[in-house]
């Protein structure tokens, strides 16, 4: 009988996890996708994107890595890196705070 009922809570609670889920849609007017840099050149980081303050790899992206800088005025900026390769990507990202 306790087995049961446990079955039973368990069925409902993911159902009613399934119905309380909903669709991620796109940015709307008030948000923004992070703006993006041309590199002229893929073998050199301007020395206006700052220093080097971390590198970081993301889970499942083998031979790729994230370079990320901050300048003087506090605008990070990203770019990947292909380790194997050794090249870098032609854009980064570009986090401006306020």
């Amino acid at each position: 009988m306790y087995q049961r009922f446990v079955g039973c809570l368990v069925i409902f609670a993911i159902l009613g996890a399934g119905v309380s889920c909903k669709k991620i849609g796109t940015p709307g007017p008030g948000e923004q996708n992070l703006a993006v840099q041309k590199l002229t050149k893929t073998d050199s980081i301007p020395t206006t994107w700052g220093k080097l303050v971390s590198v970081s790899s993301a889970p499942g992206i083998e031979n790729w890595v994230q370079l990320w800088f901050q300048d003087d005025g506090g605008v990070i900026r990203m770019v990947p890196y292909n380790v194997s390769d050794n090249f870098l990507s032609g854009q980064g990202r570009i986090i401006s705070r306020d």
